[in-house]
């Protein structure tokens, strides 16, 4: 058993195994003896030293598991300055002086990951609203920011920098970030606290 995880966590990564470890075992989801199959097919690819194999089955059960879960955020954090290749560092505070860049670090799973003949559609939107602990919103945009790509292959890790310039009084606040799958219904919502000096 421990031999299957670790191969498991060297073919996925610890974000992604986690994902398919909760589906897996969720009593509720229906789809879980499906996901097992990927598993069980994979370590059999393993016992013949098709590691090649083994990881492509893997992968069609991460894309599986990902078409059947939540919009959802795995990470939400301020961030220094841009990441580079999901590599970041985090900011120790959430305190900011008015009309300083704030860049936001998000990490989302399950959106839309069309597939189109031989590639793969994404496309996403985004709003903000910022407002006061009472709920008093006092700025915000639509369609402030927005993303398409099309890719050969389906994705499993995704990560994004949004930068907001909110000029507002000293105080603490909640960036609320609505992201909406243009190829889809879904929508995440991010709330981040943040202070202003």
């Amino acid at each position: 058993m421990i031999r299957s995880m670790l191969w498991r966590q060297l073919l996925l990564g610890p974000t992604l195994w986690a994902i398919v470890l909760l589906v897996t075992l969720s009593p509720a989801n229906s789809r879980a003896e499906d996901l097992a199959k990927f598993s069980t097919e994979a370590q059999s690819l393993l016992k013949q030293k098709q590691q090649i194999q083994a990881l492509d089955v893997m992968r069609k059960g991460v894309e599986e598991v990902w078409n059947h879960i939540a919009f959802q955020a795995v990470k939400n954090v301020f961030v220094k300055e841009k990441s580079v290749d999901n590599r970041y560092e985090v900011r120790s505070d959430n305190l900011y002086k008015s009309g300083e860049i704030i860049r936001l670090y998000v990490e989302p799973v399950g959106f839309t990951q069309k597939k189109v003949q031989d590639h793969y559609l994404v496309e996403l939107e985004a709003d903000y609203t910022i407002a006061k602990e009472d709920g008093t919103i006092v700025a915000g945009k639509e369609h402030f920011w927005r993303y398409e790509k099309k890719m050969g292959y389906f994705l499993a890790r995704w990560a994004f920098d949004l930068d907001f310039t909110i000029t507002a009084k000293p105080g603490n606040y909640v960036i609320k970030t609505v992201f909406r799958d243009l190829l889809s219904s879904k929508t995440l919502t991010v709330n981040t606290p943040v202070r202003f000096e």
